[in-house]
């Protein structure tokens, strides 16, 4: 009975993935359908409901979707100007999950994506480009590694590219992070915070990895908490700021050892210097942590 009930969620799981393809198969392109979705560049579309004829305009957001009109006409000249989509089909879409047509202008937010960017066109793109069965495969892949179909849908939300990486690179990348000292259960945490994680070379995941945790000493487990660090500069971000803390530490000026990986690293540059940097009396001190941090292709 319980394998029967896990098999049935499954399978409704799975089929949020074929309410999502059968949409993409929706989205026509006028005059460069046959080419792919992102082949359009310096040529005009019209974009063009194919059930009512009907042009994405500000006019139809605002009517049939009751988005606010500044709203609007932000959706409206991303999807113009990429030539990734039309209204209506998106709106069968939201109406297969059982929204009514006021719920609708909230629904892209509820489903985990950003209405002024084109993240939820790219969901409906990446999709396009699959059947059901490789589909189900590449979700097949993740459950192997510990993954729901639950949590590998919010992760197709957060980067709808994760359903096209290959399952030599989904693999390859596992061992990469296995190879550095991570277990299988932080690489999927990794994976579900930063799922972009998956899609880096080997060679600088070593690199950024290999300098936080070997030449910093911050733990293996800290980068598993918080793995945006791997997408951070090594150049700009991390070598700088990590080179003012070791001169810092040099100098015993910490309160504690080591300050937390994401306090170094997660804020902006002004908030950076101003906590690390700028706070000291020392005007000498002042100039010569400044002149570390602009040093920004030195490893110290």
């Amino acid at each position: 009975m319980h394998s029967l009930i896990l098999h049935g969620r499954r399978s409704l799981e799975l089929q949020k993935w074929r309410n999502f393809r059968v949409s993409a198969k929706l989205l026509q392109i006028a005059s460069s359908y046959s080419n792919s979705f992102s082949s359009v560049s310096s040529v005009h579309v019209n974009l063009q409901d194919d059930r009512k004829g009907k042009t994405f305009t500000v006019s139809y957001l605002v009517d049939s979707l009751g988005f606010t009109r500044k709203l609007a006409e932000s959706i409206s000249r991303k999807v113009i100007s990429e030539g990734k989509g039309n209204p209506d089909s998106v709106l069968s879409l939201l109406k297969s999950y059982k929204f009514t047509e006021s719920q609708i202008s909230s629904i892209v937010v509820e489903m985990g994506f950003d209405p002024n960017s084109s993240k939820f066109i790219e969901a409906l793109y990446a999709v396009y480009q699959l059947s059901d069965k490789t589909i189900e495969e590449k979700v097949n892949v993740y459950q192997s590694l510990g993954f729901t179909v639950g949590d590998v849908w919010e992760i197709f939300k957060k980067y709808p590219t994760i359903l096209v990486i290959s399952e030599k690179k989904i693999l390859n990348s596992m061992e990469t992070f296995l190879g550095l000292g991570f277990t299988r259960d932080e690489f999927a945490t990794m994976v579900k915070c930063f799922p972009q994680c998956v899609a880096h070379s080997a060679e600088l995941v070593k690199m950024k990895i290999e300098f936080v945790v070997d030449q910093m000493n911050w733990p293996v487990k800290s980068v598993a908490l918080f793995p945006q660090v791997l997408g951070y500069s090594m150049e700009k971000r991390i070598v700088p700021r990590c080179n003012v803390i070791k001169a810092l530490m040099n100098k015993r000026l910490l309160k504690s050892e080591l300050p937390g990986i994401s306090y170094v690293l997660a804020i902006t540059d002004q908030v950076f210097l101003g906590r690390y940097v700028k706070k000291h009396h020392d005007k000498e001190l002042v100039a010569e942590l400044m002149a570390i941090f602009f040093t920004r292709d030195r490893v110290s």
